[in-house]
């Protein structure tokens, strides 16, 4: 995960973090939650790679900006 940080391989690094959350999701022995997930990434696959291809700081870590909130993921209005 770390190389593909330093290396902005924003396709590997979504890959990286979706095999350890499937770890931690697996553990809880929960098979509907697991088919839940894995639906809900394939669905929302595009969407991830486009807004974290676009997201990099110069500092090469991941900022994810969440509509309807502030830079600091604080509700805005």
């Amino acid at each position: 995960m770390r190389a593909a940080i330093a290396e902005r391989r924003v396709v590997a690094l979504l890959d990286h973090d979706e095999a350890l959350l499937t770890i931690l999701y697996e553990a809880a022995a929960n098979s509907v939650l697991i088919d839940s997930i894995r639906t809900l990434w394939q669905h929302c696959r595009a969407y991830k790679l486009v807004g974290a291809q676009g997201t990099w700081t110069p500092r090469e870590t991941l900022v994810v900006e969440v509509p309807g909130t502030s830079r600091r993921g604080r509700p805005q209005g």
